[in-house]
């Protein structure tokens, strides 16, 4: 592993690489990719910020640790980041964003406070896991973006049949401005039974112990439950649309009140709607 006292750490990257195992002592670091107009390389560094498997970056002091993609980013799923400072990661970093960037976040991620942020295109954010004691914040910028909440969230496509287990923290999505903004929440691989609730601006329950989602400015929302009986108490909706998926098992869902268009699909088994 490479280990480095510093004030403060920047590492560019030029090209992509296979193996980093970074521990330092900085106050802070940034890793991020060497932009188009750089003068030393005019074709620019790598689009993407990949962290691949095997690969650690770690604060050692709690110094905070910022990923900077100027396209897409990746956290695959044996990676990982570690510091009890904060973590930011940006997707289309210092670009105009048009295109929209894919922020994949597969492996673990320890710190104090997460916070990822997409740009100004339709961009596309996957969560399978938040690790306890980090709270997540997703800020998806402008235009019409879709985050995938769920195991199978960026490996599958669709992302279905996953769960939400090991989300295991506070989750907050902002779908921020836009028309068109999409929150999946799927957990239709759960084959044990949950006991969930959804409000205008959260969903708790069928999560990990100590997890829980929170949403605001979304157009629609989509929830997948599992194969067992569920229950889920819909106290009020968001002023978009939602839709619930109930699919096997004998579920319960109680309707209380709602704002927005609301679509319920009941599934196979003897569901009981209130």
């Amino acid at each position: 592993p490479l280990e480095v006292r510093l004030n403060n750490l920047h590492v560019t990257f030029d090209a992509g690489i296979e193996t980093l195992n970074l521990t330092d002592d900085a106050a802070a670091t940034t890793i991020t990719t060497r932009p188009n107009d750089s003068p030393s390389m005019p074709n620019g560094g790598p689009d993407k910020l990949l962290v691949k498997d095997g690969v650690t970056i770690k604060s050692s002091t709690g110094g905070d640790i910022e990923l900077l993609a100027r396209g897409d980013f990746t956290l695959e799923a044996k990676a990982h980041v570690e510091t009890t400072g904060d973590v930011t990661i940006r997707g289309d970093h210092l670009t105009d964003g048009i295109v929209g960037t894919t922020i994949d976040l597969l492996g673990t991620i320890r710190a104090d406070r997460v916070a990822v942020r997409g740009n100004a295109g339709n961009d596309t954010v996957n969560v399978t896991n938040v690790t306890s004691g980090s709270e997540t914040t997703i800020s998806a910028g402008n235009g019409d973006d879709t985050v995938n909440v769920g195991t199978n969230a960026g490996i599958s496509a669709p992302a279905t049949s996953g769960t939400v287990n090991r989300i295991s923290a506070r989750l907050t999505i902002n779908g921020d401005e836009g028309t068109g903004d999409t929150l999946n929440v799927d957990d239709l691989g759960e084959d044990a039974a949950s006991n969930g609730r959804l409000t205008s601006s959260a969903i708790t329950g069928l999560f990990a112990s100590g997890g829980s989602l929170s949403y605001r400015s979304l157009e629609t929302l989509n929830i997948d439950l599992g194969s067992a009986a569920d229950t889920l108490t819909v106290q009020s909706t968001h002023a978009g649309s939602t839709t619930i998926n109930t699919w096997g098992g004998a579920d319960t869902i109680h309707i209380r009140a709602s704002a927005g268009s609301t679509t319920l699909n009941a599934g196979d088994g003897a569901d009981t709607i209130n």
